[in-house]
């Protein structure tokens, strides 16, 4: 179990050169007692980056490849043994890192790149809401985890940072059964992917946040210089702090909601021990959180109903855009999208508002208003 009161590194970096890279993550890590104290020489180490969908390094929808490269580097200085593992919302990791530029780092260093497939159960965490999960076997029998996440909106979970990228621990179309499962309320969806993270319990988080996304992340966003990285042992931890770099409530971000309920962090940044750069030259006061925000007014029965049907954001084609790949019918754990040979159609009834469709849509094609 995560400890809530562990300590979050802020290491401030210029761009995505891979020597302005190491010098930043290799600082940060020294605040919190250097690599060597997460991994010990010739264990095997996955680096978990993330892996939304095909797009260039540029559009700051994947962890950028830099990021992997300088995290395989540190840790082969340690004498272990890294490999770069994920399961995309769409399409394969090989195909999504050879478009973010990560299959190339994989090539050049020679270092395995793995699509998760193969699946274990594994019980829920104690006094958890979910009894058991399929996780990737990948995942579960690496010695060590390095989760690399990318800071970005989402527009289901607000912001997805390091808890929110544990969740491609779950192998292909399982993530979308989760979403049909627990994805009709936020917080419930949440409280799930706070669960799995506790039970996957990465050992080191390293957040990306470079160049992030603010707006309708976390795919068709706007890409922004944020200019840091962020570095626990604990992802909540890191989250709650991110959060409060970007003015938003930990506590409204569901994921950190279920976090904090859990015992895996604190409600507020003023509780965590934070080193490195300060906090307040990060700060970015005019960040854009996501439009797609679920209704919620403290109402209940008929009222709260027919304004939840009229004010929740709802999914529209943007069919100028669209090229009808079926990405988002495929990805789409209800079924309610379908593809007539003409225009993608969205079945209203079907819906859930899970948005996986605006996800993984690789023209952004797919608004949600």
């Amino acid at each position: 179990m995560y400890r809530k009161n562990d300590p979050v590194a802020l290491e401030h970096c210029p761009g995505y050169s891979v020597e302005s890279v190491i010098e930043s993550l290799r600082t940060g890590l020294e605040h919190l007692g250097g690599l060597e104290r997460f991994i010990k020489p010739g264990e095997r180490v996955l680096l978990k980056p993330n892996l939304l969908r095909a797009a260039p390094p540029e559009a700051a929808v994947t962890t950028h490849p830099v990021v992997v490269e300088a995290a395989i580097q540190l840790v082969r200085e340690i004498g272990a043994e890294p490999f770069v593992g994920d399961s995309p919302g769409f399409g394969s990791a090989g195909k999504v890192a050879r478009a973010s530029g990560i299959e190339e780092v994989c090539l050049r260093l020679d270092v395995p790149l793995i699509n998760f497939e193969q699946k274990v159960t594994r019980d829920g965490i104690e006094g958890g809401m979910f009894r058991r999960f399929e996780v990737a076997k990948e995942a579960i029998e690496a010695d060590k985890i390095i989760n690399l996440a990318k800071a970005k909106t989402h527009q289901q979970m607000t912001l997805t940072l390091g808890v929110k990228n544990l969740f491609g621990c779950l192998p292909g179309l399982d993530k979308a059964r989760w979403h049909l499962q627990a994805g009709t309320d936020g917080f419930y969806f949440g409280r799930m992917i706070a669960e799995l993270a506790i039970l996957i319990e990465a050992d080191l988080t390293i957040l990306d946040a470079v160049v992030g996304m603010d707006g309708n992340g976390p795919g068709g966003g706007r890409v922004r210089e944020f200019g840091f990285f962020a570095l626990s042992e604990n992802p909540f931890v890191l989250d709650v702090v991110v959060s409060g770099l970007f003015g938003i409530d930990p506590r409204k971000v569901p994921v950190l909601a279920a976090g904090i309920e859990l015992g895996a962090a604190p409600s507020s940044p003023k509780e965590i021990e934070i080193l490195g750069a300060d906090p307040y030259s990060l700060k970015v006061s005019d960040f854009l959180i996501p439009s797609a925000q679920r209704v919620g007014f403290g109402l209940r029965g008929l009222l709260f109903r027919a304004l939840k049907r009229t004010f929740t954001p709802k999914v529209r084609i943007r069919h100028r855009r669209c090229v009808l790949c079926n990405a988002c019918v495929e990805i789409c754990p209800a079924d309610a999208l379908s593809n007539d040979g003409k225009r993608i159609r969205v079945s209203r009834k079907d819906c859930i508002n899970c948005y996986c469709c605006a996800e993984v849509c690789p023209h952004n094609a797919v608004r949600i208003r």
